[in-house]
């Protein structure tokens, strides 16, 4: 408590009760990261699939795979990256990191759902 008072720069305690709209708030999160670790999931599984199922050897020769990490991301996720800066969808290769696709698993990363 003499903790608190000295950071606080208050004379008074703080309140004994943590208010309703508090607790509603932390219930209503209280999936979130595990939703996230999910659509992330979701994410890489249909990369996956996407990346080994081109119906021709030109398909994928001519597959630009962080356009298709960065749009697929964007439109599971809802989440805004350099591509809302005039960047276009080229930006960054964060699909370098999933090593599943070089591996032993042609398309199985589903599994993890």
């Amino acid at each position: 408590m003499k903790s608190w008072l000295k950071e606080s720069d208050q004379e008074s305690q703080p309140e004994k009760q943590i208010p309703d709209e508090q607790i509603e708030s932390l219930v209503k999160s209280k999936h979130v990261n595990g939703a996230l670790f999910q659509l992330r999931v979701l994410h890489y599984s249909i990369l996956d699939m996407m990346i080994h199922t081109p119906e021709t050897h030109e398909a994928i020769e001519n597959l630009n795979i962080s356009v298709l990490y960065n749009k697929l991301r964007k439109d599971l996720m809802q989440l805004d990256g350099p591509e809302v800066l005039g960047e276009g969808f080229e930006w960054g290769h964060a699909e370098s990191i999933f090593y599943h696709v070089t591996g032993d698993y042609d398309a199985g990363y589903y599994g993890y759902l």
